[in-house]
């Protein structure tokens, strides 16, 4: 897998287990935006129990969740274990 495509599948992971964490999934452009643009939105759309963390916080719980995932995609998920 060429890594952007593999880009482009980690982004649209990203944004769907975005939902997760956030009470809307990221906008599809998500990645488009500059940092502080994405923090914005991930602190305006925080899931009640996650109201009081930064969005540098939770934008790494998505991140974490996301890398995971790829990692069971890509190998399985004994690997993964």
């Amino acid at each position: 897998m060429t890594n952007s495509i593999r880009e482009e599948q980690y982004n649209k992971l990203f944004i769907r287990l975005s939902g997760h964490f956030l009470c809307a999934h990221l906008e599809d452009d998500f990645f488009e935006l500059s940092d502080d643009a994405q923090m914005a939105y991930i602190s305006e759309y925080l899931w009640e129990p996650l109201e009081y963390h930064d969005p540098e916080t939770v934008y790494g719980l998505i991140e974490n969740l996301t890398n995971d995932v790829m990692d069971i995609l890509e190998k399985g998920i004994e690997v993964a274990s």
